[in-house]
């Protein structure tokens, strides 16, 4: 099988179910998690920067994604910055909802994560063209692949 495919087989129940969790704890505390706090660095949310980068469970990143959207909100930030923050914000709530296990989506938890380090790229670069964005899109979904080959390799 082409390791390009790996990644489509995220929630089709063709992967062991211990992998993909394995998977997603990769993709929300080694991507998502990171990328949110360079985000909040970014915009001068350090405060909760280093929130963000201490917190060890979904809830409490939902939560700190929360709060640092209405300080953006409320603290007046420049455009860019103030979409930036609650963009992420939107991408952790979808992250958390994706990682339920009501809900267990582990193709949008990919998704989500890849998209945090997207957003985190074109923050850490000032806002500026969207091509950091789009690249570090890619980028996170290269690492994934590289975990899930990992995992792929400790299993077997």
């Amino acid at each position: 099988m082409p390791h390009a495919t790996l990644l489509d087989l995220l929630g089709t129940g063709k992967l062991p179910a211990p992998m993909e969790q394995k998977f997603v704890e990769f993709c929300i505390w080694q991507q998502a998690r990171p990328a949110f706090a360079q985000v909040l660095q970014a915009s001068g949310l350090s405060s909760h920067a280093r929130e963000a980068s201490s917190v060890t469970d979904l809830a409490a990143m939902v939560e700190c994604a929360q709060r640092a959207a209405e300080t953006a909100r409320q603290d007046r930030l420049p455009v860019l910055a103030l979409g930036a923050v609650q963009g992420i914000a939107a991408e952790i709530s979808q992250l958390a909802a994706a990682a339920d296990p009501a809900e267990w989506d582990t193709a949008a938890v990919s998704f989500h994560a890849a998209r945090l380090v997207g957003w985190a790229m074109w923050a850490v670069n000032k806002f500026g063209t969207g091509m950091f964005k789009t690249s570090a899109e890619a980028a996170a979904y290269g690492e994934q692949l590289q975990a899930l080959m990992s995992l792929l390799r400790t299993a077997g």
